[in-house]
């Protein structure tokens, strides 16, 4: 499955992931920026949108053992 934020990140999963979106806030003209997730199992493949040029320490990819920090880029994770 893909998904389209409205702010052009592109996140997509493999089977059986578990992902939870925990906040999502797209407010250029007030810097009201922030994207924080969590996947629990399977794999993410990410590219980073908007929110990550603009303000990329308001980026954060949560996993089981540890934290992505998103600074404007293109990767792939897998949580057993």
């Amino acid at each position: 499955m893909g998904v389209t934020l409205k702010d052009n990140t592109v996140m997509s999963f493999g089977p059986n992931s578990e992902l939870t979106l925990d906040e999502f806030l797209f407010d250029p003209a007030q810097d009201d920026l922030k994207l924080t997730a969590k996947i629990t199992h399977g794999t993410l493949d990410y590219i980073s949108g908007t929110i990550a040029k603009l303000k990329p320490e308001a980026v954060q990819i949560n996993t089981p053992t540890g934290t992505i920090g998103v600074r404007g880029t293109h990767f792939l994770v897998k949580v057993d």
